[in-house]
């Protein structure tokens, strides 16, 4: 069955491809598309709001919402903790390291006129989850955990603003005996939601309040799925409300009956317009239910079934990484109000989960000041794009005087809405993945071939049938003066296909496995499948880093030697490299993956790992983890190669880009010495080579003080503190800076050839037909794939 879904896959895969140069039928706006005059632009005000944090403390954890707003102030709620030290052992000394406050915020200047501290109401084993502000009085949620009975306990607080006191506790429970979630109006009703874990999973209990009182209660559970999260019930008519639903398959949208207290699943074809992820970030107001993107703000229209993006955030001068992470608290008359705590990334600071809340007012401008310019669309999966990339596209936006960059809307992936419930294994997960991502590929190959594709792709790395001068710019040209010194050169020829840089890596992982050098192949970067076998056998006693079953396994191997198979449009498997990577996979391989529901233990040792190492904190972690003299090594092939990198951030520029220097020019400027050190500095490994040892030297400082101690000075297995930790130097940067000097190749699939391969290969593996026959077929399937591209 899964292989007759897995051929239906490949098949309408590569239909669509061919279809797609015979017919023309896209939804693209077209290109050279100019701003007009009158199209919204908004005017910006940012406010930073003081919280009440002691910033001279080291704050562990704390986070910041708005419980709600009168005539005068808005009231916002911040909960955390301070860095406690060791000696702390009792709920009592810990009493003194809680965060707890509320603070008063004037609407009319936006500052903090009052700070209320609440640490002796609340307790070190006390979490507030939820406020509401009502007349003047806040009432606090609380849920805690009463150390003399050993009891959980739910109670509510009632804090008058105007004194500052609490003016009654009370005990909060229902029937369940677990706290309330979170609370919503449905038009007469109110609907609390109480999160349920029992033998059978995680459900919800909703306890829906009709508008005489009256209480009935609804199960919403999800047949062989966890439900983790209810994050809006939003009212259909009187009666009737729609519900989503986080689970651990994906959201899910259910109706809810009001008056009867009954639940179904959503039919999906009335909602396929509506996205129930987006929905996560939703708020109502006036009675209207706006959610935020990446992208921008959008509208709820239940009765049209649409949806409308009433604010983009690329049209304003702030950043979008900061506006996507507020929540909307009022839109009136062209002005919007945005406010919350701004999402960071890894960073090294000492301070960073120190909550920062912001306040943001934007009105409409008179004209918009860049009218006149060309728009240069880009495409980011999600339309998410890292805060620092944002920063470089604001500052393009505001140098250049003919074109303005526009992250596009146009796409959005079925990732979301595929069902994962009965994936249990490596394989059957990038059986999925390869397909979701064959198809988004294609769509983007697709419109860059008729003329509506977006000018610049960002993180567009593992489509690797985009590699193609039909599709993409080749960069080298560009960039052939970088100075190795400074650069990381040798990434941006490993990253080449026939020669060609079609996609620029700006953050990448180093990928392969991690282990003393002593065990290098004759190369010393890698492994040959002979050198790479003895090693399993005489090191690991057989245990196998790669977790991938025989076809998998064999479509890793493929990828990362694609160079030898694949030239200029023509498919070549008859060679003894192809045979060498066949004959391994079967001699030494499992046929399929382990799975991930059995109790077989993974593979876990302190002499090599197989991994893709994000981050200065990964490579710490695996310095941490794998003794002797580390390196890292590229995966089996047929001439041991290097190691990888996996470029997650990478720039092309399509070849039917409006401006094709216009679009480098937004290249130089990521690559500039500002963007990337504030890169390296929030933990990625970048191309500038001095940005790099900038942010290893403060990731070497940062994790040898106490943010190490928490990662790095306990037991992996026992969880015990360890008496002495590790501690990191500047010579595990150098040692780093060889590691990237000596990556390969870069890590891309091209998913409609690897599905082929993974459909085709197994008659090899499992005797069925002779390895001649096999590559008959996978090398004439293969072509026609390339061939339908031209």
């Amino acid at each position: 069955m899964k292989k007759a879904l897995l051929k239906a896959v490949s098949a309408v895969l590569v239909f669509g491809m061919a279809a797609s140069f015979a017919a023309c039928n896209v939804k693209g706006k077209g290109k050279g598309r100019k701003i007009r005059a009158d199209s919204d632009w908004y005017d910006s005000n940012l406010y930073k709001i003081t919280l009440g944090i002691d910033t001279n403390k080291n704050v562990d954890q704390s986070y910041s919402w708005i419980a709600g707003t009168d005539d005068e102030n808005m009231v916002v709620v911040t909960k955390g903790r301070y860095r406690m030290p060791d000696t702390v052992t009792t709920a009592e000394e810990a009493n003194p390291y809680v965060i707890a406050a509320v603070s008063l915020v004037d609407r009319k200047n936006n500052t903090t006129v009052r700070t209320i501290n609440l640490n002796g109401e609340i307790s070190a084993m006390d979490d507030i989850t939820g406020a509401e502000l009502k007349d003047g009085k806040l009432t606090l949620k609380v849920s805690g955990y009463d150390m003399s009975t050993y009891t959980a306990k739910t109670f509510e607080k009632d804090l008058d603003i105007a004194s500052g006191k609490i003016t009654d506790t009370r005990s909060f429970s229902n029937d369940e005996g677990t706290p309330v979630q979170k609370t919503f109006k449905a038009g007469d009703y109110k609907v609390d939601t109480i999160n349920i874990w029992d033998d059978s999973g995680s459900s919800f209990v909703l306890a829906i309040y009709s508008a005489d009182g009256d209480m009935k209660k609804a199960e919403l559970k999800e047949h062989g799925a966890d439900i983790y999260d209810v994050p809006l019930i939003l009212p259909l008519n009187e009666t009737t409300a729609l519900i989503t639903a986080m689970t651990n398959t994906g959201s899910k949208l259910y109706e809810l009956d009001l008056k009867n207290a009954k639940t179904r699943a959503a039919e999906a074809s009335e909602y396929e317009w509506l996205n129930p992820d987006d929905l996560y970030n939703s708020k109502c107001i006036d009675g209207e239910v706006y959610y935020s993107t990446a992208l921008g703000l959008y509208k709820i229209d239940m009765a049209k079934k649409a949806t409308e993006m009433v604010l983009d955030y690329g049209r304003c001068g702030l950043n979008r990484t900061l506006l996507s992470s507020l929540e909307v608290t009022e839109c009136k008359d062209g002005t919007y109000v945005l406010c919350g705590q701004k999402n960071y990334g890894p960073r090294y600071d000492a301070n960073k989960h120190a909550a920062e809340f912001y306040i943001v007012k934007l009105s409409k401008a008179a004209k918009n000041p860049h009218a006149g310019k060309t728009i240069l669309d880009l495409y980011a999966p999600y339309g998410e794009v890292d805060e620092n990339i944002n920063e470089a596209i604001l500052k393009f936006n505001e140098t250049n005087g003919s074109y303005f960059i526009e992250v596009t809307n146009k796409y959005t992936s079925d990732y979301n809405t595929a069902d994962f419930r009965n994936v249990d294994s490596e394989d059957e997960y990038e059986n999925i993945t390869l397909g979701l991502s064959a198809k988004m590929s294609n769509q983007l190959a697709m419109d860059i071939m008729n003329g509506e594709g977006p000018d610049i792709l960002m993180n567009t790395s593992p489509f690797g049938q985009l590699n193609d001068d039909s599709y993409l710019v080749d960069l080298s040209p560009y960039f052939n003066d970088l100075d190795k010194e400074k650069y990381f050169t040798n990434l941006l020829e490993s990253s080449k296909k026939n020669g060609k840089l079609f996609q620029m890596p700006i953050c990448y992982t180093v990928e392969g496995i991690f282990t003393d050098k002593k065990y290098a192949g004759k190369s010393g970067i890698g492994f040959t499948t002979e050198e790479y076998s003895k090693f399993i056998s005489s090191v690991l006693n057989g245990k196998e880093l790669i977790t991938s079953g025989q076809a998998h396994y064999f479509a890793k191997l493929f990828s990362c030697m694609s160079d030898k198979f694949i030239t200029e449009g023509k498919a070549d498997f008859s060679g003894n490299d192809f045979k060498v990577l066949a004959d391994y996979v079967k001699d030494n391989v499992p046929e399929k993956a382990p799975s991930w529901s059995s109790e077989e233990s993974p593979v876990m040792n302190n002499v090599a790992s197989f991994t893709s190492c994000y981050a200065m904190s990964g490579y710490f972690y695996e310095l941490d983890d794998i003794k002797g003299d580390i390196t890292l090594l590229g995966i089996p092939s047929s001439d041991g190669r290097g190691p990888l990198i996996e470029a997650y951030t990478s720039v092309g520029v399509s070849a039917q880009a409006s401006d094709v220097d216009a679009c480098i020019e937004f290249i130089k400027i990521i690559l500039s010495d500002e963007i990337q050190e504030n890169l390296a500095m929030e933990e990625h490994f970048v191309l500038n080579r001095e940005a790099l040892r900038k942010g290893g030297k403060a990731a070497v400082e940062f994790y040898n003080g106490p943010e190490g101690d928490m990662m790095f000075g306990y037991n992996k297995m026992t969880g015990e503190p360890l008496a002495n930790r590790i501690k990191f130097s500047e010579k595990n940067i150098e040692t780093l800076e060889s590691i990237i000097l000596s990556c390969s190749g870069m890590h891309t699939e091209d998913q409609a050839i690897n599905l082929i391969l993974i459909e085709e290969m197994p008659a090899y593996f499992t005797g069925q037909k002779s390895l001649d026959d096999v590559v008959k077929i996978v090398q004439d399937r293969v072509q026609k794939v390339l061939d339908e591209r031209k």
